[in-house]
């Protein structure tokens, strides 16, 4: 069995305060994979997470974040509690399709379209949102 973290998404704006391009969410998946008897078992779950405001002190603009960063501010954002209970859903629902009980539907995170956007916070001027695969 493997379970793997990964990134689908980091949606970002051109400024925000003082800063230029800034990560505003996650988008995200976690997979456990296990190969039994010659045949591959493969399950995911997709979610969101928005990320706090940045701090100016220790910011990362948007071309300069790793997959590994996003994971880890993930992971951080969802604390042990969650981090498990994501992880022990794959593990589960990966035995229900090995014993034959359902059929995952087939989720792969290489999506094609990307966009913009326009958000704002109330009271705040609208700006875009850029939607791209980031890794």
């Amino acid at each position: 069995m493997t379970i793997t973290w990964s990134i689908n998404y980091l949606p970002y704006v051109a400024t925000q305060d003082s800063l230029s391009d800034v990560a505003k969410s996650i988008f995200w998946t976690v997979t456990n994979t296990e190969t039994v008897d010659g045949k591959t078992y493969t399950v995911n779950y997709i979610s969101a997470n928005y990320l706090d405001d940045p701090d100016s002190s220790s910011f990362t603009a948007y071309s300069s974040i790793t997959e590994e960063d996003a994971v880890n501010w993930l992971k951080s954002i969802l604390g042990t509690e969650y981090i498990n209970k994501y992880e022990q859903l794959v593990i589960d629902k990966l035995t229900e399709v090995k014993n034959g009980k359902s059929h995952p539907l087939e989720y792969h995170t290489d999506y094609e379209e990307v966009g913009t956007f326009r958000v704002s916070k109330k009271g705040e001027e609208p700006q875009d949102l850029h939607m791209t695969k980031p890794f």
